[in-house]
């Protein structure tokens, strides 16, 4: 089960702001950045911390369509038997619990949504009277 959430318009929004300044869409995806380091701070205080690769391994991805994180990689090749679970080692003989929503990621997002939701609108928002349109509600 994947955690999404959703705004639909961001592309036409990103490719209206292109169209008045090119600057603009690097702003949007500046503040998307900000959004999901917050996020990923949020998800990192959940993690253990033996030596800290695990947490570190999580890295923020934005683009001005949106934001993503990314975990795991050479830093932390286990991260996802670490969050997820399953069975590992040789002939499979480290277990941990299989859990299909996760453990920290994924949990963190669905907490967090209302404030993702929020700072993405302050975004759009900023972004758009930095352009110099009128913004209301």
């Amino acid at each position: 089960m994947a955690v999404e959430v959703t705004f639909r318009g961001l592309k036409e929004v990103g490719t209206a702001f292109r169209q008045v300044d090119r600057e603009l869409p690097i702003e949007l995806k500046l503040s998307f950045r900000a959004i999901v380091t917050k996020v990923i701070g949020h998800a990192q205080s959940r993690i253990p911390h033996i030596t800290g690769r695990a947490a570190a391994s999580l890295k923020p991805r934005a683009t001005q369509k949106g934001a993503a994180i990314a975990f795991g990689g050479t830093a932390a090749p286990y991260y996802p038997w670490l969050d997820f679970g399953g069975r590992v080692g040789r002939n499979r003989s480290i277990s941990r619990p299989f859990i299909k929503e996760g453990r920290y990621v994924y949990p963190t997002i669905r907490a967090d949504r209302e404030m993702i939701i929020k700072d993405v609108e302050d975004a759009v928002e900023h972004t758009a009277e930095k352009a110099g349109f009128e913004t209301r509600g």
